[in-house]
């Protein structure tokens, strides 16, 4: 296999892997949290919502940013042939160590709110049918996306 070849074939890869970590940090918030936002009556209260989506959107920033300095790094591969160093930049800062762990340290309170609200509200539970009917087919398009 070239140098050449091999690099296309690393770029891609790291550049396509990097997409749908972006790609599953956007959905939820445009699909899922500004339609309960923007729903009339409101299906949840912004306190519930805020907690639900508790700091997706600034890991969606994080990502963001790092897709930027990844490609940087792509573009100036062959002078320097290193992209390790962007993963260590960007995820070793403390407000991104900060942002994961508040994501983290929230998630089984998320997920208890969701169940709550679920049964205490039909219209949510309905919402969250969608929302699994649509989580199956993105999880079956990227289990296509990746084996090919």
């Amino acid at each position: 296999m070239s140098y050449h070849y091999d690099k296309e074939l690393k770029t891609e890869y790291v550049t396509q892997c990097k997409g749908c970590l972006i790609f599953v940090c956007v959905w939820p918030v445009q699909d899922y949290k500004k339609p309960l936002e923007e729903s009339n009556p409101s299906i949840l209260s912004s306190s519930k919502i805020s907690t639900l989506f508790h700091r997706l959107p600034e890991i969606l920033q994080c990502h963001t940013l790092f897709r930027i300095a990844l490609a940087e790094s792509i573009r100036n591969w062959d002078r320097d042939e290193r992209i390790g160093d962007v993963f260590v930049a960007s995820f070793s800062k403390a407000i991104v160590l900060d942002i994961y762990s508040g994501f983290i340290n929230n998630f089984s309170v998320a997920m208890d709110l969701a169940k709550m609200e679920s049964k205490r509200k039909s219209a949510f539970a309905d919402f969250l049918k969608v929302i699994y009917k649509y989580l199956i087919i993105l999880m079956i398009l990227m289990s296509m996306t990746i084996t090919q």
